[in-house]
C-alpha cells in the first residue's frame, strides 16, 4: 500500500458533476429514488498499471464527496441508510448487518436498530462536527441491531473460534440462520477493545471488508477539496499496537484499523452480490462517490492481496531513539532502518509514559525531527514507527522522553493576562490581553482560538505592538475579537514567532488540540469561567505578585482592565541601580534595563535597546566591578564568578533575555551586568551599554 505524499489536483467539472448529481437525487422524493449506476466514464482516469498508481488515481476519483449530517431535521444518514440497507423483500423494512433481521423503518431513536461504524469512530474520528468526513460516510455506516452493535463495540475484525461467544443470525433474503456450529452463519466475538475479536458472519464479511478497503483509499490525510477542512489518514494494518494507539478519544490525523489480512480473506470468502451493488448505487446517489471495490473487486486483490505482488511484510521497528530537550523544542534522533524500501518515519508523542500517542509529524523522510510545538517545562514521551513503500507500518520503537527548556529568554516570555468571552444578553467587548516585559515587540506573535468540541482551531490573529512600561518594567496590550466561543470547553494558544506554543489555556474544561500550532497538546483549564449571567464590562484576570506568567493565579470575573495592570495584580522589580559608563556606537549608546526579580541561582531579566541591529550582544556579569581604560573608563563587571554569552539583536537593535546565573549566589548579594555589542561601523568595532547593579532577594 503505497502512501503517496503529494499535493493533489482536482478537475472542477468532475467534482461539480458528482455533487450536483447527489444534490439532484436528494431533492427528489425519497420513496421514488431511482437506483443509479456508475457513469460510463467514472473510472476512466484510474491507472492500474502499478499498485501505487492504482491507489493514487482511485483516491482522486472517490475523495471530496458530499457530506450529509449524522442526525438533522433534513436529509441525514438515517435517510440514506434506510434506503441503502432496505430489505429487498420488503421496501418498508431494513435488513441489519450483523443479525440479518428485518425491522420496520422507524428512523432515529428506535429500540431495534442503530448505526454501526464498521471502522469504529473511536479509532481516529470520535468527535462529530461539520468537518468530520469519515464519521458520517455512508459507505462505512450500516444499520445494525442495537444489541449486536453494542456487542461488537470497537473490536477489530479478527478470526475467532468455537470458544468465542456466538451471535446468531436470522434467516432472511436466503441467508443466515442456524446455531451452534463454528463459524456457520453466526457472528463470533470475545474480549473487548483493541485486543478483542469480532468475526462477522459469512453473509456480510465481504461487505464489511470492502467498506474498510474503501476507507483506507478514500482517506489519505490532507484537505477536503471543496471545504478545505483537514481529513485523517486511515490505514488498515495487522499491527494491534497501532490500532490500540489510535484509540485516544480525540480526532487524529492518522489512525489504524484491521486486521487487514483477515479482511482480505473475508473479501475472497464473500464475493460482491446484487444487494451490495444496489447499496453502492444508493449511496452514490447522495454522496456522489462510489466504493470502487464493489464495482471492481479485483482492485482489492491488487491493493490488499497478492495479485499485484504487493509487499505485505512490515519494516522493523526503529531503534536508537534519543530525545533531547532544547530551548523551546525537543530534538529527536534515531537510527536509520536498514530495509531498502523504507519510505519514511512517523513521530508520535504523548504527555504520559506509555501513551496513548498522537502522530505529530506526518511521514518524514529522514531519521531526525525537531518538535517545536511544545510547552517549556512539560515532559513529553516519544516513539517512532517506520513505513515502507508499500505502506506497511512497523511496530513502534522504544520510548524516550525529554523536557523542553525555558531557554535563555524564559522570563522575557509574555503570557495571557486577561480574558472576556461571555456575558448577559448579546456578547460585547470580547478581548484577550497579553502581558510581558517592557519593550517586548509582539510583532510575529499570534493568538489561536480552539473549539474544545473536536479540538479544531477556529480563529487566529497575528499580534502587533510594543509593550509599554505600566509599572516596574511590565505592561500589557489587549486585542479585541469579534466573537470568542463560549460553549465550553474552548481554548487559547499563545504562539511565538517561531511557531512554538508558549501557553495553551482553556476555560470550562480541558481538551487536546486537533490541529493548529497546538496540535496534540492538552490545554490547561484556568479554573474560572464566565456565563450568560456575567455582567458586561467585566473579565477574568490574573492576580497576585510576580514577574512571569506562572507567578500569578486566575481570578473570577471582576471589572475589566484592558491595557492596564489587573485588579489584585502587582509586578515585582527589585531596585536596579544604573551605574552609567556606556560607550556609544554608530546607533548611539546601548541602554541596559533590569526588569523583574533577580533570583539567586536562576538569573537576571534584562533588556537591551539602541544597539546595532542584527549584531551580537555579549552580556558579562560578576559579583564585583572594576573600571577598565576603555575610551575614558567604561565600567566592566569582574568575572568572579561571571557569565559571558552572545545573543543576536533584532531589527530594532534590541533584545530581551534571561541571563542564567551560576548557582550558589547568596541572598543579599550585589551583582553587576553590562552588554558589549559588536559594531563594525563603530569607532572601535564595538559599543558598550551602561552597567547595572542589582541585589538578590
Amino acid at each position: 500500500m503505497l502512501r503517496t505524499l503529494s499535493f493533489r489536483e482536482w478537475t472542477p467539472s468532475a467534482r461539480a458533476s458528482r455533487v450536483i448529481a447527489a444534490a439532484a437525487l436528494v431533492l427528489a422524493a425519497l420513496p421514488s429514488l431511482t437506483r443509479a449506476q456508475a457513469p460510463p466514464t467514472y473510472y476512466n482516469s484510474v491507472d492500474n498499471s502499478t499498485p501505487a498508481s492504482l491507489r493514487a488515481t482511485l483516491h482522486e476519483v472517490i475523495d471530496d464527496h458530499a457530506r450529509f449530517p449524522y442526525t438533522s431535521g433534513g436529509t441525514d444518514t438515517w435517510d440514506i441508510l434506510e434506503l441503502a440497507d432496505e430489505d429487498p423483500n420488503n421496501s418498508s423494512n431494513i435488513l441489519d448487518v450483523y443479525r440479518n433481521a428485518s425491522y420496520a423503518k422507524q428512523g432515529g431513536g428506535n429500540s431495534n436498530y442503530d448505526r454501526e461504524h464498521t471502522w469504529p469512530s473511536s479509532y481516529g474520528f470520535p468527535d462529530d462536527n461539520s468537518s468530520n468526513m469519515p464519521f458520517t460516510d455512508a459507505h462505512q455506516l450500516r444499520l445494525c441491531n442495537s444489541s449486536y452493535n453494542s456487542s461488537r463495540g470497537n473490536k477489530p475484525f479478527k478470526t475467532s473460534s468455537i470458544a468465542g461467544s456466538e451471535r446468531v443470525t436470522e434467516m432472511n433474503n436466503g441467508k443466515g440462520g442456524g446455531v451452534g456450529v463454528y463459524p456457520g452463519q453466526s457472528n463470533w466475538t470475545s474480549g473487548s477493545g483493541p485486543s478483542g475479536i469480532w468475526e462477522t458472519w459469512i453473509g456480510r464479511r465481504g461487505d464489511v471488508a470492502r467498506s474498510l478497503f474503501y476507507l483506507d483509499v478514500r482517506y489519505e490525510g490532507g484537505l477536503h477539496g471543496l471545504t478545505g477542512v483537514s481529513e485523517p489518514d486511515l490505514i488498515l494494518t495487522d499491527n494491534v499496537a497501532l490500532i490500540s494507539a489510535s484509540n485516544t478519544g480525540s480526532n487524529e490525523p492518522v489512525a489504524y484499523m484491521g486486521l487487514v489480512s483477515v479482511l482480505y480473506q473475508w473479501h475472497l470468502q464473500d464475493p460482491v452480490d446484487a444487494d451490495e451493488q444496489a447499496r453502492n448505487d444508493v449511496i452514490f446517489g447522495f454522496q456522489g462517490n462510489r466504493n470502487p471495490f464493489v464495482d471492481h473487486p479485483e482492485w482489492a486483490d491488487c491493493l490488499f492481496g497478492p495479485s499485484c505482488s504487493i509487499d505485505m511484510i512490515p519494516p522493523a521497528a526503529p531503534t536508537g531513539l534519543v530525545a533531547t530537550g532544547q530551548a523551546g523544542a525537543v530534538d529527536l534522533d534515531w537510527d536509520d532502518n536498514s530495509e531498502p524500501d523504507i519510505f519514511g518515519y512517523r513521530v508520535q508523542r504523548s504527555t504520559s509514559m506509555g501513551g496513548p500517542y498522537t502522530d505529530i509529524s506526518g511521514l518524514v523522510a529522514v531519521s531526525d525531527y525537531l518538535d517545536s510545538a511544545v510547552i517549556p517545562g512539560t515532559t513529553y514521551y516519544y516513539v517512532i514507527s517506520a513505513s515502507d513503500t508499500s505502506g506497511n507500518p512497523s511496530n513502534i520503537s522504544g520510548e524516550d522522553s525529554a523536557t523542553p527548556l525555558m531557554g535563555v529568554a524564559a522570563a522575557a516570555l509574555p503570557w495571557i493576562n486577561e480574558l472576556h468571552y461571555d456575558n448577559a444578553s448579546t456578547d460585547v467587548g470580547e478581548f484577550i490581553e497579553v502581558a510581558g516585559r517592557t519593550g517586548l515587540d509582539l510583532g510575529g506573535w499570534k493568538l489561536e482560538l480552539y473549539n474544545g468540541s473536536g479540538g479544531a482551531m477556529y480563529d487566529s490573529r497575528l499580534l502587533s505592538g510594543v509593550i509599554a512600561n505600566q509599572g516596574d518594567c511590565f505592561g500589557a496590550i489587549s486585542f479585541d475579537f469579534g466573537q470568542i466561543q463560549n460553549g465550553g470547553p474552548d481554548g487559547i494558544a499563545l504562539v511565538d514567532p517561531m511557531g512554538s506554543v508558549i501557553e495553551f489555556l482553556s476555560y470550562e474544561g480541558s481538551f487536546i488540540a486537533a490541529d493548529g500550532s497546538a496540535v496534540g497538546l492538552t490545554s490547561t483549564d484556568i479554573g474560572v469561567a464566565e456565563d450568560f449571567t456575567t455582567v458586561a464590562g467585566t473579565s477574568l484576570q490574573l492576580g497576585g505578585s510576580g514577574h512571569e506568567g506562572g507567578d500569578f493565579f486566575w481570578q473570577a470575573s471582576q471589572l475589566e482592565t484592558p491595557d492596564a495592570v489587573n485588579l489584585g495584580q502587582s509586578y515585582t522589580n527589585p531596585a536596579w541601580v544604573d551605574l552609567g559608563f556606556g560607550l556609544a556606537g554608530i546607533t548611539g549608546e546601548p541602554l541596559l534595563v533590569g526588569c523583574g526579580s533577580l533570583d539567586a541561582g536562576l538569573g537576571a531579566a534584562l533588556s537591551l535597546t539602541n544597539a546595532r541591529p542584527f549584531s551580537t550582544a555579549f552580556v558579562v556579569g560578576g559579583l564585583s566591578q572594576l573600571n577598565a581604560p576603555l575610551k575614558g573608563g567604561t565600567l566592566v563587571p569582574n568575572f568572579s564568578p561571571g557569565v559571558v554569552k552572545g545573543f543576536p539583536t533584532n531589527a530594532s537593535g534590541a533584545f530581551l533575555i534571561d541571563t542564567l546565573w551560576p548557582a550558589g549566589v547568596p541572598s543579599g548579594a550585589d551583582v553587576y551586568f553590562q552588554y558589549w555589542v559588536l559594531d563594525a561601523a563603530g569607532p572601535v568595532g564595538f559599543s558598550a551599554s551602561n552597567a547595572l547593579r542589582g541585589t538578590t532577594p
